[in-house]
């Protein structure tokens, strides 16, 4: 198999990986564990962008988890920017997808320098929403343990799933991008060379 064939696949791969991104950033965006006690915390809690759990006695008897929206209490100023963040993350995922799904597949687009430097801006983007969404929970989540139970130290909050799953988002996006780019890099070498004039012999 030649190079070009290779580099051709890699650019048609680039999408699925591309729909595990946005299906991986739909469940980091609304699952409960950015962050979580650890093993040093007295009982079980765990949060995320939209919802905070709390292991304990139930309303209506038993012991399990008691889960309510951050809408209900006040929410920090650092949450409300990793959720402004996500959200934007999230639009221009998908903007970044529409892109990608226009360079690899539309015929007009394919070989278009323009939508390819358009792919990695969008990807860029996207991973600087997710980044900035990521920096803002990191740089605060553990005040919210330690604001809510006074026997909760700083040292009882550890980053959760979620969060490393919009980490690994991020990467995704990354990788389509790079994986676009070999195939792009070899048609601009191609129409970079000089037109052979067909009437000369090959050695001339």
């Amino acid at each position: 198999m030649k190079d070009a064939d290779i580099y051709m696949y890699m650019k048609k791969a680039a999408l699925p990986v591309l729909g595990v991104a946005l299906l991986c950033h739909l469940v980091s965006f609304g699952s409960p564990h950015w962050g979580t006690t650890n093993y040093r915390a007295t009982r079980s809690s765990h949060i995320g962008l939209w919802t905070y759990c709390t292991s304990g006695v139930k309303a209506g008897g038993g012991y399990g988890e008691n889960c309510d929206q951050f809408i209900d209490i006040i929410t920090h100023d650092w949450q409300s920017a990793a959720q402004s963040f996500m959200t934007l993350g999230m639009f221009s995922l998908v903007g970044t997808t529409v892109v990608f799904i226009l360079f690899v597949v539309a015929p007009e687009f394919k070989q278009n320098f323009k939508v390819f430097y358009a792919c990695w801006a969008a990807s860029l983007i996207t991973v600087l929403f997710i980044g900035l969404a990521c920096l803002s929970f990191a740089s605060k989540y553990s005040d919210y343990f330690a604001k809510k139970d006074p026997a909760f130290t700083p040292e009882v909050a550890s980053l959760g799933w979620s969060f490393w799953l919009a980490v690994a988002v991020a990467m995704l996006t990354i990788i389509a991008s790079s994986m676009i780019t070999p195939d792009t890099y070899l048609a601009l070498q191609e129409e970079a060379q000089p037109m052979r004039d067909i009437r000369k012999p090959v050695n001339a």
